[in-house]
């Protein structure tokens, strides 16, 4: 089974996921940490491999970076467009 990607993306959300750990002075590590303390296992290389788009994201992990960063789980997929190339 292969992988699918959209303009060589394997996920939409990593420059959200790095403007909102950013936003909060959180290190990769402090994200991670965060995540685990609300009940999701994750690694720091988990969040360096999100950002730097080489890791899918799974709709549960996408809920749980929406909890502990007090967003709604759209708020984590907005501006996408451009980076995928498509008009709405």
């Amino acid at each position: 089974m292969s992988i699918r990607k959209v303009n060589g993306k394997l996920n939409v959300i990593d420059k959200n996921v790095k403007k909102l750990r950013k936003e909060r002075c959180w290190s990769q590590a402090d994200l991670a940490r965060e995540l685990n303390l609300i009940g999701l296992p994750f690694h720091k290389n988990d969040v360096q491999s999100i950002e730097a788009n080489t890791r899918t994201v799974r709709e549960i992990e996408l809920w749980f970076l929406a909890q502990v960063f007090n967003v709604k789980m759209e708020d984590l997929i907005t501006n996408i467009e451009v980076d995928i190339n498509i008009t709405v």
